[in-house]
């Protein structure tokens, strides 16, 4: 039922919903699309829908910005169960158009944003300003659910307070949904829930996300999950996405500056900025600078903010908290690290189970590691390597920056499993052996790494312009810097 607030666009005719035209068109086309001009038109779409008109196939067109003057605002569609939905199918192009200013109180159990459920609908070029959205289940600024539909060239920009299941910027809940050049700037406040992520907070099942990117802040206690892109990501590629968030949390189990689980994936080209603090006392969390738990393949991917964890239990890394059955690849981390636990430059720890092998290789990080918890396992680059079955390698990395006395130069004594061609810088370790001496790791003074031939010795495949790695004169001292990936400067 509208909220009585609705009635200032009806007044003074109090019109019925199911009469009224939109501005034009006969909606069969794109260029016939039917046109939304006016506040009446979106109440118009929403009588619709939620008397189970779904408009599938037909299109919609914005013909100007709307401010909704601060109305209390019920979403278009929603998921409330298998039997209890209305959902919007249709395509709406919003033209580089706003609707802004309004406010949603959301039903418990129900999907609320601006439309509250997508399936197989298009959404594009359309920007959602202005909104504070509180309650819910899956909550997010543009759809709270989207199913098997694309969203492209949305934004989204308002406040998130909620202890919703998902809770994401611009979409809260995404199933198999393409989701492209689109971003958000979301202040989000949540509590006592599953996930939240700073564009999204659950994405699965053969999703796709590209040239999208986040900003703004996520608090979160209470959490399985938390990202500053992603609050959990399965079964899904992205490429080319970019998260500016920072991260405070209390109590919750992954988190990451960019996604806190991200299980059977594949991401390129992505990166992190914003600071990561958890604060877990009780809980065993796992944090880390890019993404706190995964077992999927990262490759070229940075993480460029400080990462911190209270309390005695769990991982942190500056790009990974936990990579078990996962794979690495050119990438970097530079950031401070602080914290107790598994505690690692680059990697809490690395793990595998079973058959299945878990891989790093042509990565670094630079960064103070800071660990004086005297049950803490940390190292330079990784705090603690575990082989179970299969096996964890680590190949052609280095650790580079200041190290407190509890952290090895590159890995904790109690590691195991296979490291290939690795250093840490030793002019600035606060430790004169690393702990696992003697399999293929190497300490370098600052001199040997500015020396491009050090690394040529040892097999590095460090030749300007065709290498993997190179040598830059944006990176001064001189050290080994990833070809093709932008330097990150701090």
């Amino acid at each position: 039922m509208l909220d009585s607030t609705y009635e200032k666009w009806l007044v003074p005719n109090h019109l019925d919903l199911a009469a009224v035209r939109f501005g034009g068109g006969d909606g069969l086309t794109l260029e016939s699309a039917f046109i939304i001009s006016m506040p009446v038109h979106l109440l118009k779409l929403h009588h619709d829908v939620m008397n189970g008109f779904s408009y599938s196939g037909t299109f919609f067109r914005f013909a100007a910005d709307i401010d909704l003057g601060g109305l209390a605002w019920e979403p278009i569609g929603y998921m409330g169960g298998t039997f209890d939905k209305r959902e919007f199918s249709g395509m709406i192009d919003g033209a580089g158009h706003t609707v802004g200013s309004f406010h949603v109180n959301a039903q418990d159990g129900k999907s609320a944003g601006f439309f509250g459920y997508l399936e197989y609908a298009v959404v594009q070029n359309l920007y959602i300003k202005d909104f504070v959205i509180a309650n819910g289940d899956s909550v997010g600024g543009l759809a709270g659910y989207a199913d098997t539909s694309t969203i492209a060239s949305c934004y989204a920009e308002g406040r998130i307070t909620s202890n919703s299941s998902n809770i994401g910027g611009l979409v809260g809940l995404a199933s198999n949904c393409v989701i492209m050049n689109s971003a958000s700037l979301v202040t989000i406040n949540a509590t006592d829930g599953n996930v939240a992520g700073g564009l999204c907070g659950y994405v699965y099942n053969g999703a796709k996300i590209n040239n999208c990117e986040s900003k703004g802040e996520l608090r979160a206690t209470n959490l399985a999950a938390s990202g500053g892109f992603v609050g959990s990501l399965k079964d899904s590629t992205v490429e080319n996405c970019h998260a500016h968030v920072a991260l405070l949390t209390i109590d919750c189990g992954n988190i990451g500056g960019f996604g806190g689980i991200i299980r059977n994936c594949r991401l390129d080209w992505c990166t992190s900025s914003g600071s990561v603090s958890a604060s877990n006392e009780e809980t065993n969390a796992t944090a880390g600078g890019f993404v706190g738990s995964t077992n999927s393949v990262l490759t070229r991917c940075i993480a460029s903010g400080d990462a911190s964890k209270g309390g005695e239990i769990g991982a942190l890394g500056g790009f990974v908290g936990d990579v078990t059955r996962g794979a690495i690849y050119s990438s970097y981390s530079i950031g401070n690290v602080m914290g107790e636990g598994f505690v690692g430059g680059f990697a809490g720890v690395a793990n595998c189970a079973d058959d299945a092998s878990t891989n790093i290789e042509n990565c670094y990080c630079i960064g103070n590691i800071t660990s004086n918890e005297s049950k803490t396992m940390a190292g330079g680059f990784v705090g603690y390597m575990r082989r179970q079955g299969g096996n964890v390698i680590v190949s052609n990395c280095y650790s580079y920056g200041a190290i407190s006395p509890k952290v090895k130069g590159f890995t904790s004594k109690e590691s195991s499993g296979s490291i290939v061609d690795c250093v840490w810088h030793r002019d600035e370790g606060g430790v004169n052996t690393d702990g696992m001496d003697g399999r293929n790791i190497v300490s370098l003074s600052t001199k040997q790494f500015c020396d491009q031939d050090t690394f040529a010795g040892m097999g590095w495949n460090i030749y300007d312009l065709v290498g993997v790695w190179c040598y830059t004169d944006e990176i001064k001292p001189g050290r080994p810097h990833l070809n093709g990936l932008p330097v990150i400067k701090r």
